[in-house]
């Protein structure tokens, strides 16, 4: 059984109130410091550790955020729960995670219809890149909703945001593609949910090349997983063959990286390919992959100063950032016409 203050008020023989504001930090002027470390050492001894539901009753704060995470189990958004713990951890607050596989549409878990978003009261949220799930909670949430920050994408206007300037990062690609001499660039790009990312990414895409005089070719895969990128790609060299390929992200990039291989086609030779992320594998792959670099951590650490903000002035104005990529030049394009 759960060692509560009362029975700490007991083994020293004095008031519960007295212990309760020992453990709460209060009391200083008024409870005297041999008081205050008998009853420390007694929860010490005891093995009292604090009722956070009890706490939250009373101070109307929980302590706890969630972090809402796009494919979990991608590696580009593996690195945010440990960095995001890691800094609520050091601010006293817990974290609860929420992941979903994102396959194109942002659909909930099965019973969406019964999932609820508010079941667990948080102080407040980090989204990473689930915009519908941020229209969808604060249409249930019009007034009262615990604050959000939205990570990774700034497609919710409403609310505060850190993301990635794609413009620059696509940019920076497509004109490294187009240097080192390709000729026919295709983007292989995935239906996913994040929306205005894929579409920021195409849109540049289309741009350069046709600055460049270059025929454009858009290819979409069913999803953004290696295995669905590993089979599209195939397909897409036997209807016509590309010295480059730029590639929405890092796992699609891996997954064409493989199937061509699959098919006798040397990367960084015969094709140039150039990721998005900058995911730690990028670096171990033979050829290695050139990437857009795009910094989880320093992203992270940005979007929890922005909800810690957020939380000290609520009714402060909008913060809307972006940080800047840049191209990582690796061997899967260094070597193109070597």
């Amino acid at each position: 059984m759960a060692v509560t203050m009362m029975d700490i008020a007991k083994r020293l023989e004095i008031s519960a109130a007295t212990v309760s504001r020992v453990l709460s930090g209060k009391g200083t002027g008024y409870i005297s410091s041999g008081t205050r470390e008998r009853v420390l050492e007694a929860a010490r001894a005891m093995g009292y550790r604090p009722n956070r539901v009890a706490q939250g009753l009373v101070s109307g704060k929980t302590k706890v955020f969630a972090l809402w995470l796009r494919n979990s189990d991608a590696p580009f958004y593996a690195k945010m729960p440990r960095v995001l713990a890691e800094l609520g951890m050091h601010a006293g607050y817990e974290m609860i995670l929420s992941g979903y596989r994102d396959r194109g549409g942002e659909t909930l878990p099965p019973g969406a219809e019964e999932y609820d978003i508010n079941a667990w009261p948080v102080d407040g949220i980090i989204a990473a890149d689930c915009p519908k799930r941020v229209e969808q909670y604060r249409q249930w949430n019009p007034v009262g909703g615990a604050p959000i920050v939205m990570v990774a994408t700034d497609e919710n206007p409403e609310v505060d945001s850190i993301a990635f300037d794609h413009e620059v990062g696509v940019e920076a690609a497509m004109q490294h593609l187009i240097k080192i001499g390709c000729q026919r660039i295709v983007h292989l790009t995935a239906w996913c949910s994040v929306s205005a990312v894929q579409r920021c990414r195409q849109k540049v895409y289309e741009r350069v090349i046709s600055e460049a005089g270059l025929a454009k070719r858009v290819s979409v895969a069913a999803d953004e997983t290696r295995a669905t990128a590993r089979e599209h790609v195939k397909k897409l060299w036997s209807e016509a063959k590309f010295d480059g390929l730029f590639c929405i992200n890092d796992d699609v990039a891996i997954g064409a990286h493989r199937g061509l291989a699959d098919i006798g086609v040397t990367v960084g030779k015969d094709v140039a390919l150039v990721g998005c992320d900058d995911i730690e594998t990028a670096a171990y792959m033979t050829p290695s992959l050139t990437t857009i670099q795009q910094p989880v951590e320093a992203m992270c650490t940005r979007a929890w100063e922005m909800l810690e903000q957020r939380w000290a002035e609520p009714k402060a104005p909008l913060q809307q950032e972006r940080i800047m990529p840049t191209l990582v030049v690796r061997e899967s394009t260094s070597q193109f016409g070597k």
